[in-house]
C-alpha cells in the first residue's frame, strides 16, 4: 500500500471511531477525544472471583462469588508532525485526557469519569465505560520553537483503562445520588457486552 491509501485507510476507520469524555467533569457535558491515528485495543479480558474453602482434602472446596468488569485498554498515538498536529495541539489533547481524570478523582461528590466508547466490533453500537486510569509515554527526541515554551517529545502514547457499566450508584450515600443505566447496551442476551 503506498502512503496515501495508508492515510485513506486510516480516515476510513476513524469516522467509525469515537470516544467521548461525558458528564459534569467535562465543560458542556461532553468532549471527544480527536485521534490523530486509529486507536488499538491492547487488552479485552473479564475475570470471575472465587473463594476457597479449606477443608483439609486435597484441595479446597470453590465458593463462585461473581465476575468482575470487562475492563478494555485503548491505546492511540501522537505524533508532532506540524498543521495540524502541532506541539500545542498535541499537549492539549493529552492534558484534556488527564484533566478529566483529575477533576473526576479530586471532586468525587459530583464528578465521575465516565466514557462513551464507539470502537469497532469490541463496542460496536457504543458503549458506556467508567475510566479506570489513563498514561501517557513520550518519546523521541523533543522538538518545537527554540523558545522552550512550546517544546514536546516527538511522539507520545496514550492508554486508557476503562470497565464496562451496565448499571452504577454515582454517590457514596445510597440513594442520594444519580444512576447510570448503560441503555445503549441493550439486547438480550447482552450479547455486545462480551
Amino acid at each position: 500500500m503506498a502512503k496515501q491509501e495508508y492515510a485513506e485507510w486510516d480516515s476510513n476507520i476513524l469516522r467509525n471511531v469515537k470516544m467521548s469524555l461525558v458528564g459534569p467533569a467535562v465543560d458542556g457535558g461532553e468532549r471527544e477525544i480527536k485521534f490523530q491515528f486509529p486507536p488499538r485495543v491492547m487488552k479485552d479480558g473479564k475475570t470471575a472471583s472465587w473463594d476457597e474453602i479449606y477443608q483439609g482434602t486435597f484441595e479446597p472446596f470453590p465458593v463462585y462469588k461473581g465476575s468482575d468488569a470487562r475492563l478494555i485498554t485503548v491505546q492511540w498515538e501522537y505524533i508532532v508532525d506540524g498543521d495540524p498536529w502541532t506541539v500545542t495541539r498535541v499537549m492539549e489533547e493529552i492534558r484534556q485526557a488527564k484533566a478529566y481524570f483529575y477533576i473526576s478523582m479530586a471532586e468525587a461528590q459530583d464528578k465521575f469519569p465516565i466514557i462513551n466508547l464507539k470502537l469497532y466490533e469490541y463496542s460496536p453500537s457504543g458503549g458506556t465505560w467508567r475510566g479506570i486510569s489513563v498514561n501517557v509515554t513520550p518519546s523521541g527526541p523533543l522538538v518545537g520553537t527554540g523558545s522552550g515554551a512550546t517544546v514536546c517529545h516527538l511522539k507520545h502514547q496514550v492508554s486508557i483503562d476503562m470497565k464496562l457499566i451496565t448499571t452504577a450508584q454515582l454517590n457514596p450515600k445510597p440513594g442520594d445520588g444519580s444512576q447510570i443505566q448503560a441503555s445503549n447496551l441493550l439486547g438480550s442476551p447482552k450479547s455486545k457486552w462480551f
